[in-house]
């Protein structure tokens, strides 16, 4: 792994300057500190009618026309930090992000479109951010103590991550041919997907989680399964059709976590027909009902095809 240093690229300036302000912020939320931000009684997302700045006519432009806040920067107007790794219902979390931004006008205006064409007419109002984080590149560090660390591997450089008040996106991945482009749009829908089921509770989605509800987390209480066959086996008996990743690589024998099963769920409900599901998954009726159940929990709450 790596330890967080300096850097003098101009252009990531901003973000270390940001991890020092979340160190702040974790040593401020200790104890019994109350969870509830200093400026709550006002909209830190709000553009004034009154700046008629490109980038800030093209937020306040976009919020009008989708609902969702736009920014380019995880610093509010108020001066509060907007940190995705910030968890409400926790003292502290040990993941903390940084951003590379963009840096022109014209930079942020493809951005903004690419969610406007390509993401948004698939999301019904129940399934779009409060808010839309546009940058050019992200960056995971895991806080250890009072340093910070990366791992090396692709998960340094995520492409989308969602926090409580914001989703942000790393806009330098988005390719320029139109076919490689919307493939890539529909890799961000899954996520954007499956991070607000995980979220959302009542109704279908109970139904969904109620199916393997007993099998989250856990283990199979028998021998370890000797190769991958025979753990997907065990997998998709308990209405599972994906596996447990532990550091990279799949846990044999461990169950999937809620979130790695509505993930796998939000990829086959939106790439297989029930034709094809109830013909692979033929012996496994569990799995057969959780399909049914994640497309009727996607139309629930308005995925657009």
């Amino acid at each position: 792994m790596t330890r967080f240093s300096s850097n003098n690229d101009m252009k990531r300036r901003k973000p270390y300057l940001t991890l020092f302000a979340v160190a702040l912020l974790f040593t401020a939320c200790t104890g019994e500190d109350a969870l509830t931000p200093s400026h709550a009684d006002t909209d830190p997302f709000v553009v004034s009618a009154a700046d008629n700045r490109p980038d800030t006519r093209l937020r306040r432009d976009f919020h009008d026309k989708n609902g969702s806040y736009l920014l380019f920067n995880d610093t509010l107007a108020n001066g509060e930090l907007l940190d995705n790794g910030y968890v409400m219902t926790a003292a502290e979390n040990n993941i903390v992000y940084t951003y590379d931004y963009l840096s022109s006008f014209n930079e942020k205006q493809n951005a903004a479109r690419f969610i406007e064409h390509d993401l948004l007419p698939h999301l019904g109002k129940r399934l779009r951010p409060f808010s839309f984080l546009l940058v050019s590149g992200i960056h995971r560090w895991t806080r250890n103590g009072t340093s910070f660390f990366q791992n090396y591997d692709e998960s340094d450089t995520p492409q989308l991550v969602t926090g409580v008040r914001s989703t942000a996106i790393a806009m330098k991945s988005v390719p320029s041919d139109p076919e490689e482009r919307k493939t890539y749009a529909q890799t961000l829908l899954k996520s954007i997907l499956s991070n607000a089921i995980v979220l959302q509770s009542g109704g279908k989605v109970d139904a969904f989680k109620a199916v393997s509800k007993d099998a989250y987390d856990g283990f199979y209480d028998g021998p370890t399964p000797a190769n991958e066959a025979e753990n997907m086996s065990l997998m998709n008996a308990k209405g599972f059709i994906s596996v447990h990743y532990s550091y990279g690589f799949p846990y044999f024998g461990a169950y999937p976590t809620v979130s790695e099963d509505v993930t796998a769920y939000v990829a086959l409900a939106l790439e297989a027909t029930a034709d094809a599901v109830e013909t692979t998954y033929l012996s496994y009726p569990k799995i057969i009902e959780k399909y049914r159940l994640m497309a009727e929990v996607l139309n629930e709450l308005g995925y657009i095809r």
